[in-house]
């Protein structure tokens, strides 16, 4: 079943092929979920230097059940040069992609749960400390 998504442009104009790859790309999340509801695209031209090119941001939603997951991928600011749409699209998709999985391991419970430690079973035992 194809995931409900939503593609937003802002800042620039609308791309017909950027919104295919985009999709394809919403599309193949769900192979690491099944329990998705819903994605929102925002992808922006985030300043216009015509001499040292365009740089992109992108931001993520994804929706399932009990919680929303956010990627946020803003090259400008972690001091990285990203003047290609889809440079910026393949690493916002791959942390979505971890985000997506770690929120399956625990969902499936297969996350470690640790036995606590002698100083926290006695905080448990006293605590009025």
């Amino acid at each position: 079943m194809p995931i409900p998504s939503q593609i937003d442009f802002r800042g620039m104009e609308t791309s017909d092929t950027l919104r295919k790859t985009i999709e394809q790309r919403v599309a193949k999340l769900e192979r690491f979920s099944t329990q998705i509801i819903g994605c929102h695209v925002t992808i922006e031209q985030s300043e216009r230097h015509h001499q040292k090119g365009n740089r992109y941001r992108m931001h993520v939603q994804v929706q399932v059940p009990g919680q929303d997951l956010y990627v946020s991928h803003d090259p400008a600011r972690e001091n990285q040069t990203a003047e290609d749409a889809y440079v910026v699209l393949r690493d916002t998709f791959d942390a979505v992609r971890r985000q997506l999985e770690e929120y399956e391991r625990v969902r499936r419970g297969d996350v470690k749960h640790h036995e606590p430690t002698y100083r926290e079973r006695k905080a448990d035992q006293n605590p009025s400390q």
